[in-house]
């Protein structure tokens, strides 16, 4: 999916052999496409299965299956691939029931054609780039999940109350709680004495330093140990929060 090259590759899948025709010619004419054409949904997928395409286009009124009953199926079997509903069935239920089943567009093939293949292509290009950023984010997300869940040092992520958001296996390991009990604790539970995280090191972090400092962490049957801290401030889900990197000092 999403080939280096700046052709968009468009699989349409229409019922109407001449309309194909036709379609596929105005939406080359833009410079950017290639169209292969399929005039059912069992050929649809015979193409899917045997060739890469960037966005699949699709009717809705066709037989034996409908474009919903396509989509539905193509879903499951395609999870990032872009679909766009493309018919002349302007109601608006069948637009919502196609968004609610996934499609990444909806365009209404009534009107002049220069509006509604200029609309097309619109629709086109905007659905790649938005699943083109979602694969791209998924993927950041599946590393950073792999750092986290391999890393040797003990991570924890919290808000700025201290609240746990997360953690990693190591930081599971280091202080003896489960992931689930660590995730119902505040931070400061596992701090030792004097050695607490206080505002001047939380603002320091939260202007963009990088913050270390030795502590003394606390496990869940009641014995510390010496930690390297680093407090590094980020964001997840769109609010401010500290990734908390704890490594064991070995005791001398």
């Amino acid at each position: 999916m999403f080939g280096g090259t700046s052709v968009i590759r468009v699989l349409h899948v229409d019922d109407d052999a001449a309309f194909l025709d036709v379609s596929k010619d105005l939406l080359e004419l833009d410079g950017g496409f290639k169209v292969d054409t399929a005039l059912s949904v069992d050929e649809a997928f015979s193409k899917l299965d045997s060739q890469k395409y960037d966005v699949v286009v699709s009717d809705y009124e066709m037989s034996p299956k409908d474009g919903l009953q396509f989509l539905v199926e193509f879903r499951q079997r395609f999870y990032g691939l872009p679909f766009v509903i493309f018919t002349g069935k302007g109601r608006e239920e069948i637009a919502i029931k196609a968004l609610n089943l996934g499609a990444d567009g909806y365009v209404n093939k009534h009107g002049k054609p220069s509006t509604v293949y200029a609309e097309l292509v619109h629709v086109i290009r905007g659905a790649i780039e938005r699943a083109k950023m979602k694969s791209a984010f998924e993927e950041n997300e599946r590393i950073c999940r792999l750092i986290l869940e391999h890393c040797p040092v003990a991570i924890f992520i919290h808000d700025l109350e201290g609240r746990i958001l997360d953690v990693n296996p190591q930081a599971c390991t280091s202080v003896g709680y489960t992931r689930e009990e660590l995730l119902a604790m505040n931070i400061k539970d596992l701090e030792a004495g004097t050695y607490k995280v206080d505002n001047e090191l939380l603002l320091k972090t939260l202007t963009g330093q990088q913050v270390f400092f030795e502590g003394v962490q606390r496990r869940k049957d009641g014995t510390t140990f010496p930690v390297e801290v680093t407090l590094v401030a980020t964001k997840r889900s769109g609010q401010k929060a500290i990734f908390r990197f704890a490594k064991d000092i070995p005791e001398k």
